[in-house]
């Protein structure tokens, strides 16, 4: 994962039990040391996702735990100001976690689709695969959650793009067409980033970039190809970050 906070620090996690802070006056990265108790290392803990909550801490999603992280001292904490949410998930199943607002986070999960707990009533609301039902979600399998500057909720899944309308519990699906030049190039998807001119980049674990013009609805790919060396160099992408300048990181 990759997360560029608003102080403009540059987080990345990795599928060894390992989070990085890139330094940019060094010009490198700095390796931070991840912790469940005070004197415990956590073994092949996946770092998924890292956001900043309402409160400026540095929040990452792993496949032990949820984890806080204070961007000035950088003291990391397993986490206890939520224990409604946590209490639940507990055996590697989070794969993404996302605070909405004070009082709306979602949460990904893996096999158990998603999940929005209201801070403040404390009431659940789970979103799984109705096969009857042509707008539940595509997949139980959520791999990440992003909400873009207009407010629109999207989810990638394993089987898909699915677009949130939370006022009447409706999904807006969006998959692979092989028939459709202009579809969802592949199904598998792993991460979102917004541009600065409201695009939408969707990394997929297998099929490149797909990127998304929400006013066509219409997607356009970026994949490896062999002969050309100004190609992605993996189909597998894991993370996409837009910097200040407009870059790209993949």
């Amino acid at each position: 994962s990759l997360y560029l906070d608003s102080s403009g620090k540059l987080w990345a996690g990795t599928i060894e039990s390992e989070v990085y802070l890139f330094d940019r006056e060094a010009d490198m990265f700095r390796r931070l040391d991840l912790i469940r108790k005070e004197t415990e290392n956590i073994p092949e803990n996946y770092i998924w996702n890292f956001y900043e909550d309402y409160s400026g801490k540095i929040v990452s999603a792993a496949s032990h735990g949820v984890f806080s992280w204070d961007p000035i001292t950088l003291e990391v904490k397993d986490i206890t100001y939520l224990p409604e949410i946590l209490s639940s998930f507990r055996n590697n199943e989070i794969r993404y976690i996302f605070e909405e607002s004070t009082d709306i986070t979602w949460i990904g999960t893996w096999g158990k689709g998603l999940y929005q707990y209201q801070v403040k009533t404390g009431r659940w609301t789970n979103y799984q695969v109705e096969p009857w039902n042509p707008n539940s979600i595509s997949n139980n399998d959520v791999n990440v959650i992003y909400k873009d500057r207009g407010g629109v909720i999207w989810i990638g899944t394993q089987e898909g793009l699915c677009m949130l309308d939370p006022a009447r519990n409706l999904f807006k699906k969006y998959q692979n067409d092989p028939r459709d030049a202009g579809s969802l190039h592949f199904n598998f998807i792993t991460s979102f980033c917004e541009d600065q001119k409201g695009r939408i980049w969707i990394g997929t674990y297998g099929g490149g970039i797909s990127l998304f013009y929400p006013n066509e609805e219409k997607f356009l790919a970026y994949q490896r190809h062999a002969e050309d060396p100004g190609s992605l160099i993996n189909n597998a992408i894991r993370a996409i970050c837009e910097d200040h300048s407009g870059r790209l990181w993949i």
